[in-house]
């Protein structure tokens, strides 16, 4: 892993007035490409970075977007990337430590080169002071304009249902929540991940009727791509803060992150 002074770009951008910088990309390998149609932006407080986020930005990697026009000989996988979106501005969970960021980003750091090595995929790294989706869409949409290719980048978020729920939730917004959103959607898509577990608040069935009778433009709706949770959904991040012994005895993080967490 290339030497990347964690703490002194942490540090940097919570003094500076950038909302939005991506600090590295796996194996030096760029993020955006001539070939690149879509990035696949997984944001999370990666406390730790689990399996079950893996397991999401796998599935959206086979499954999200088509070649289309003369670009049907290119591999679809070499069509997408990844960005891994650490928040140092939570709308609900507001500021941590610097040294928790740092920490938490070490393994964000592991986690992207393990993308780029075992799912073949460009992946980067990236902090934002946003804390609403609409302005991260804004910033990403921003940079890709910056480092235009010929083609048109397509951004996808990959959220919970849980997520898309509080997206929604007009609290989080001043003014007019529909105009907001609509400005989300011209910009980014959604990938909701639909949940089978006993801890969500609906069935599958109910979720997808949520999604059905959503009050947005129906352009807008059709923003949004279903998919099935993986198994992997149940693990817990906070259930592997509270248990280390899971570290042990579950399948629930990448090898070079399980090392770091029990060296910590």
């Amino acid at each position: 892993m290339n030497k990347l002074d964690i703490k002194g770009v942490v540090q940097g951008f919570l003094k500076g007035k950038e909302r939005f910088k991506v600090i590295s990309e796996g194996l030096n390998r760029p993020v955006v490409t001539p070939l690149t149609r879509q990035l696949l932006i997984l944001d999370s407080s990666f406390n730790p970075p689990h399996l079950g986020h893996l397991s999401m930005i796998r599935q959206a990697i086979m499954k999200v977007g088509t070649i289309q026009g003369n670009y049907t000989a290119v591999s679809s996988i070499n069509t997408k990337s990844v960005l891994l979106l650490f928040s140092v501005n939570n709308a609900d969970k507001g500021t941590a430590e610097t040294e928790e960021y740092v920490r938490r980003l070490h393994m964000v750091e592991l986690m992207s080169e393990y993308i780029s090595t075992e799912l073949g995929v460009a992946c980067c790294v990236a902090l934002t002071n946003a804390s609403l989706f609409v302005d991260k869409s804004d910033l990403i949409n921003g940079w890709l304009r910056q480092r235009r290719t010929s083609m048109e980048v397509e951004t996808y978020f990959l959220l919970g249902f849980d997520t898309l729920i509080r997206l929604r939730d007009a609290k989080y917004y001043d003014g007019n929540i529909n105009e907001v959103l609509a400005r989300f959607f011209k910009s980014s898509r959604i990938v909701v991940f639909l949940r089978n577990d006993p801890f969500c608040r609906m069935a599958v069935a109910k979720q997808v009727q949520f999604l059905h009778d959503l009050t947005i433009d129906d352009n807008w709706k059709q923003r949004i791509v279903q998919l099935e949770s993986p198994k992997e959904w149940g693990i817990s991040s906070s259930a592997i803060r509270a248990n280390p012994s899971l570290l042990d005895t579950g399948n629930v993080v990448i090898p070079s992150i399980r090392d770091f967490l029990k060296r910590k």
